[in-house]
């Protein structure tokens, strides 16, 4: 994608090509981050469709590092934002002090200058970044036919094992929760460490999360730390 590409391009158009193309919405929101010469690998834009899809409501993948996974993850945030029913997203860490740097880099996406140009600057309704915390209204954009609507978007950050006490913002529950290298070797060196983290995993976190068709995904991605992990538990489950 070049400069003279976006210069022919109404920001109608621009924003039909960010919602039907994984590969110019990459190029777009990293045009300062690659050279010129170089392309989205081909890997790189199948595990963001992953991250993308909602018809797999329950995702899960052990990925390499060196893969831009949080990059990707980050940037699928964005990409609901616009073009997608979902409301309530968190970004889920091994610790909530982790995950806050994943929240704010997500609205700094939000808030750069090729994203403001083409979606205008969100409108903030409360705003606690230091703490992982978002909340604002977006105009997005439904369905093929790409008609626009205003949202409320509500944007945070977890730690695992943290307390969901008053997690639901005005009695909406999380829709797109994002998992991302959740698990430590200090939670997994012991068994008792392992089952306090699959629990919290299995019996507070996926409970709390929206059975909304068609706008809720949990998704967890990862390093296999172990054979005794939660993450290779969910892959074989």
């Amino acid at each position: 994608m070049t400069s003279h590409t976006l210069v022919e391009m109404d920001l109608g158009d621009i924003r039909r090509a960010l919602r039907n193309s994984t590969e110019f919405f990459l190029e777009f929101a990293l045009a300062d981050e690659i050279a010129e010469d170089k392309t989205i690998p081909d890997f790189h834009i199948l595990v963001f469709r992953r991250f993308i899809d909602f018809e797999q409501r329950r995702d899960v993948a052990a990925l390499p590092r060196e893969h831009a996974k949080t990059t990707l993850a980050r940037l699928a945030f964005v990409y609901l934002t616009y073009f997608s029913e979902t409301t309530f997203f968190v970004y889920v860490s091994s610790a909530h002090h982790i995950a806050v740097p994943s929240v704010e880099s997500i609205w700094n996406r939000l808030t750069s200058d090729q994203f403001v140009e083409v979606f205008g600057y969100p409108e903030v309704v409360k705003e606690r970044l230091a703490e992982g915390y978002i909340e604002f209204f977006v105009q997005a954009y439904r369905g093929e036919e790409m008609t626009p609507f205003r949202k409320r978007v509500i944007l945070r950050a977890l730690g695992a094992r943290q307390s969901l006490r008053g997690m639901n913002v005005r009695d909406l529950r999380p829709e797109y929760v994002f998992c991302d290298d959740i698990e430590t070797e200090e939670h997994v060196k012991t068994e008792e460490g392992y089952r306090k983290l699959k629990s919290w995993f299995d019996n507070t976190l996926y409970r709390a999360i929206s059975r909304v068709p068609g706008r809720t995904k949990l998704a967890q991605i990862g390093n296999l730390i172990g054979v005794r992990t939660l993450l290779n538990d969910n892959i074989n489950d």
